[in-house]
């Protein structure tokens, strides 16, 4: 019998927090903040080869549906 090895992917979604002027400084600072890794159990250190955890892709974007501001939510218009 053959030994399969599936791969599955789904989106990833995290807030990165900083101070700002407006929107488009606040979302190049969020990208020079970086974004969160996972850890390492959720990375699959230690863990049998069957279950290697979560891998994160490098490219991120910014969602421009909504953000907060001061705590308020914003929802941007289509």
């Amino acid at each position: 019998m053959a030994e399969y090895k599936i791969p599955f992917k789904t989106g990833a979604f995290t807030w990165v927090t900083v101070e700002a002027d407006n929107y488009d400084e606040a979302v190049d600072k969020a990208f020079d903040e970086g974004m969160p890794g996972v850890c390492a159990q959720c990375a699959g250190w230690g863990n049998h080869a069957a279950h290697s955890g979560v891998e994160l892709g490098d490219e991120w974007e910014a969602d421009e549906t909504y953000y907060e501001v001061d705590g308020e939510y914003v929802q941007v218009k289509p």
